[in-house]
């Protein structure tokens, strides 16, 4: 009898444990789960310099540098370029004119006779050259030197033209014969 009763024992166990474990799957709270993909792309700067054209006696070389001359008291040259923002983000634009430079190169007889004594430096071209453009009006060259200058704001797909004028003025007389003066105009577009 006793194994009667530990058998039966032993059944209801086994009864009650199987409805518990069906009972527990039946009574599950109501789920949902949803999910979304993210993709994140960034914008895009990029500024072209195109349509390059030059006055007689000025050029811009393959690095980007202007080359004008031979200038004398009283002439002026220019150069033309245009900027094209072909990114997808506005940007600030800015131009600095860098390495500007100059040199005194041979001394000739009229620059000595002029007053100038020659020797090692920058040469009197560079100390009176005046630009004009990239919004710069009339100053001199080496005052702009490494100066960052706004040129307001360049939308995606909007081009800009601009000119550089440089100029010698008229009452520089011959110290300026057989000098050099040169210089880097770098375009810097930055988001807003």
């Amino acid at each position: 009898m006793k194994n009667k009763k530990l058998a039966a024992g032993i059944g209801g166990a086994s009864a009650v444990a199987a409805v518990v474990a069906i009972t527990a799957g039946t009574f599950a709270a109501f789920t949902d789960e949803e999910q979304r993909g993210a993709v994140a792309t960034a914008g895009t700067m990029d500024l072209k310099v195109s349509n390059v054209s030059n006055t007689e006696g000025s050029s811009f070389d393959k690095d980007g540098a202007l080359e004008v001359g031979p200038l004398h008291p009283g002439d002026s040259s220019s150069a033309s370029f245009t900027l094209t923002n072909e990114g997808s983000v506005a940007g600030g634009l800015s131009f600095r004119l860098e390495q500007v430079t100059g040199n005194e190169n041979e001394l000739t007889e009229p620059e000595r006779e002029a007053g100038d004594s020659g020797g090692k430096g920058k040469g009197e071209l560079l100390k009176n050259l005046r630009i004009t453009g990239l919004t710069i009006e009339d100053e001199k060259l080496v005052e702009v030197d490494g100066e960052l200058r706004s040129a307001g704001t360049l939308d995606p797909g909007q081009s800009q033209t601009f000119t550089v004028t440089l100029t010698v003025p008229p009452d520089v007389g011959s110290k300026i014969q057989n000098d050099s003066a040169g210089f880097r105009i770098m375009a810097e577009l930055n988001q807003q």
